[in-house]
C-alpha cells in the first residue's frame, strides 16, 4: 500500500464511529474493577447464580436459565457430547416437566468431606443443575470425578441431571466425562448478551449485566488469560472495513496477519498463498516440511473454493501459522516454520523467503 493511501485509510479508521465506540468501551468505568472483584471466582459464581435464579432481582423470570439450557444444547450439537439427560429443545419450553419455576440455587454447595463442594448448584423437583466454575485455577485432583460420584449416588431424586464445567480457556477440559464443557465466551454470547438486550430488564440491571460483560474482557492477573471477548463482533466489523490497514500493520510488525477463526480465513495482505500460487512462486505439487523438537512434519497445499489451504494429517487449515500452532501447541510464525520443496525434492526456501522473492519481483516490475 502506498504511503499516502495508508495515511488516508488510517485517518478514516480513526474517525470511524465503530472504532470510536470500541475505544469508548475499553475506557469505560467498570464496577467490578472498582470493588476489586474483577476475577474472584466467588464473585463470578455469585453473579451466575443471580443470573440463573428465576426468583432473583433481574425480574426476567425463566429467560436466563432457558437461554443457558439452549446454549448447552447448541454446544452438544456442535461437539457431539450427549450429557443432557434426554433434554431436547421442546422440553426446555415445557416449564412444568422441568419444574423450572421452582429452581433454587446456591453457591459453594457442600457434598461432604469425601466429595467436596461445587460452585453453583440448582435444584427443582425434576431438574438438578451442577456447575463447576474455574476462573484462574485448574481442576483439583479427581475433583469432577468426586462430584460425579456424589451426583451418581443421588441422581434418582431427579428426572434430569445436568453437569457443567465452566472455564475461560477452551483447552481446559473436565476430567470426568459426565460434565459438559462450556466457556465464558459461550456464556457471554448465548446468555449474557441476550439478557442485556431483553426489553423487560430494568436500566439498573442492564447496567449491571453490561458491566459484567465488559469485565470478562479484562485479563486475569498472573496467567494473563482473557475470560471472553465481549467486543468480538465489533472488532470483526472494524477489521472487515479496514482489513488493508490492519494487514499492513501486522505484515510490517510480525510478518503475517493475525489468526482469526476459520469463518474469516484471513490471508496475508498482498502476499496470500493464492498470490504465490497464481504467480508460480508456489505449486500445488510442492511439499511443505518442518522440523520441531527433533520431529519431522510434512504438509501440502490444496485449493478449496478458490482459497489456498494447507492440508496436514487429513485436516485443512487456512494459514501456515494455524498448522504450526497445531503442531507446537503455541503461536508460531508459520511462514518461517515451513520450508518448501518442489516435486524432485529441491528446496525453495521457507514460505517467508518465497514471499520475499515475490515481493522483490513485484517491486522490480513496478519500477519498470
Amino acid at each position: 500500500m502506498k504511503k499516502l493511501d495508508l495515511e488516508g485509510r488510517l485517518n478514516e479508521l480513526l474517525r470511524d464511529p465503530d472504532f470510536l465506540e470500541l475505544i469508548e468501551r475499553k475506557n469505560r468505568f467498570n464496577l467490578f474493577e472498582m470493588i476489586a472483584a474483577s476475577h474472584k471466582e466467588l464473585w463470578h459464581s455469585a453473579f451466575i447464580r443471580w443470573l440463573l435464579d428465576p426468583h432473583s432481582g433481574h425480574r426476567l423470570g425463566l429467560f436466563p436459565v432457558k437461554r443457558f439450557l439452549y446454549m448447552l444444547k447448541s454446544i452438544e450439537a456442535e461437539t457431539g457430547e450427549s450429557n443432557l439427560s434426554g433434554i431436547d429443545l421442546g422440553l426446555i419450553e415445557d416449564e412444568e416437566e422441568l419444574d423450572l419455576a421452582n429452581l433454587v440455587f446456591e453457591t459453594e454447595k457442600y457434598f461432604g468431606a469425601e466429595y467436596g463442594q461445587i460452585d453453583i448448584f440448582g435444584t427443582s423437583s425434576k431438574l438438578r443443575l451442577s456447575i463447576e466454575n474455574k476462573v484462574g485455577a485448574k481442576e483439583g485432583k479427581d475433583q469432577t470425578a468426586r462430584y460425579a460420584a456424589y451426583l451418581d449416588l443421588t441422581s434418582r431424586k431427579f428426572d434430569y441431571d445436568i453437569r457443567v464445567f465452566l472455564r475461560p480457556d477452551e483447552r481446559l477440559k473436565p476430567e470426568h466425562s459426565s460434565f459438559t464443557s462450556i466457556t465464558y465466551q459461550n456464556l457471554c454470547d448465548h446468555v449474557l448478551k441476550p439478557v442485556a438486550a431483553h426489553p423487560a430488564i430494568s436500566a439498573e440491571n442492564r447496567f449491571l449485566v453490561e458491566q459484567y460483560i465488559a469485565n470478562l474482557g479484562k485479563r486475569i492477573k498472573g496467567g494473563g488469560t482473557i475470560m471472553a471477548l465481549p467486543n468480538k463482533e465489533l472488532c470483526l466489523k472494524i477489521y472487515r472495513k479496514y482489513q488493508d490497514v490492519f494487514d499492513e500493520i501486522f505484515l510490517s510488525a510480525r510478518g503475517e496477519t493475525p489468526n482469526l477463526s476459520v469463518e474469516r480465513r484471513v490471508r496475508t495482505y498482498n502476499v496470500s498463498l493464492e498470490h504465490l500460487l497464481n504467480n508460480r512462486f508456489l505449486d500445488l505439487s510442492d511439499t511443505l516440511r518442518a522440523r520441531y523438537k527433533n520431529r519431522k512434519y510434512e504438509a501440502r497445499l490444496v485449493m478449496e473454493d478458490g482459497v489456498a489451504l494447507i492440508e496436514f494429517e487429513g485436516e485443512r487449515y487456512p494459514s501456515p501459522s494455524r498448522v504450526a500452532k497445531e503442531i507446537a501447541g503455541k503461536n508460531m510464525n508459520g511462514w518461517t516454520f515451513w520450508e518448501v520443496f518442489d516435486t524432485v525434492g529441491r528446496p525453495k526456501g521457507t514460505l517467508d523467503e518465497v514471499r520475499r522473492r515475490y515481493l522483490e519481483d513485484s517491486a522490480e516490475q513496478d519500477l519498470t
